[in-house]
């Protein structure tokens, strides 16, 4: 797959069987290996059930081309559910805060440029300026969900490895209370006198003990067991999203009632989104986004 694209252009596509010409849903992030430097997989939401936006991943090597206008595969098995995709690494880190070494504020970032899979640029922007820029993976020292951290020193840099911390084992030691156990008056019973427990004596000759009373766990009836299934935030369905702002809607799009709730040309802002979201229109939004 030698195609050159940029990460914004890539998301928003539709993804399509070409068994069946069946549209799964919409490209809606992108995950990579875990130094960042490779594309590994496309992130998708049905586009049936956008309530709640459940999510399935296809292998990136398994699209035909990135470039076109919709993303094509062979068919329905390829995407995988949610949970099950191993390739699963570093997140998509456009709208993430970047930092150098010392810590100061380089910007945030706009977009990443692969080449056949690949991370070739990352693409900043300055916070107070705007200003573009570019920098490289192999200038990333390290990166989370919230920063990247880059070196921008012109030589390298190590970084100590966190070190696993050591515990001193304990030695046993041969003053430790000891049980004690006395016969009372009853030949039968015996009594520990440390831990107050009743024991009975099976057989007087050879001072076999055996507890009396043994907790048995009570079966759980399942018959009438209801389990219920707890839907996604909010707040995280709205992020998934957030790679749509700044782009222009080609379309307008309409509520259940035929009112306009965003109009074509318009600009796609966090407000346009939580608008769209309440109205449940969140894939057509990432379909009608250019």
């Amino acid at each position: 797959m030698n195609t050159t694209i940029k990460v914004s252009e890539l998301l928003g596509k539709p993804v399509i069987t070409l068994n069946n010409a069946e549209t799964l849903g919409t490209a809606a992030n992108i995950v990579f290996d875990n130094k960042m430097q490779t594309a590994k997989a496309l992130k998708c939401l049905q586009s049936d059930n956008e309530n709640e936006a459940e999510a399935f991943y296809i292998d990136i090597k398994r699209i035909k081309d990135l470039s076109l206008d919709a993303l094509t595969i062979s068919n329905k098995s390829l995407a995988k559910p949610e949970g099950t995709n191993n390739l699963l690494r570093a997140r998509n880190p456009i709208n993430t805060f970047c930092y150098n070494q010392d810590g100061k504020l380089l910007g945030i970032v706009k977009d990443v440029l692969l080449e056949s899979l690949r991370v070739t640029e990352i693409s900043i922007s300055q916070t107070e300026t705007n200003n573009l820029f570019i920098l490289t993976p192999a200038t990333l020292i390290s990166h989370s969900k919230e920063n990247l951290i880059f070196n921008d020193t012109g030589r390298p840099i190590k970084i100590p490895s966190q070190k696993k911390p050591s515990f001193p084992k304990r030695k046993p030691t041969s003053n430790a209370p000891v049980a004690k156990l006395h016969t009372i008056t009853n030949p039968t019973v015996a009594i520990d006198t440390q831990s107050k427990t009743t024991y009975s004596i099976e057989k007087e000759a050879d001072k076999q003990l055996i507890p009396l009373d043994i907790h048995t766990p009570t079966k759980i009836p399942t018959e009438n067991t209801q389990v219920y299934r707890s839907p996604a935030p909010i707040d995280a369905l709205a992020s998934i999203y957030a790679f749509l702002i700044g782009k222009t809607l080609s379309r307008s799009i309409k509520d259940n009632n035929n009112n306009i709730i965003a109009k074509p040309q318009s600009i796609i802002t966090q407000e346009t989104i939580e608008l769209v979201k309440t109205n449940q229109k969140l894939v057509q939004l990432a379909l009608y986004a250019d």
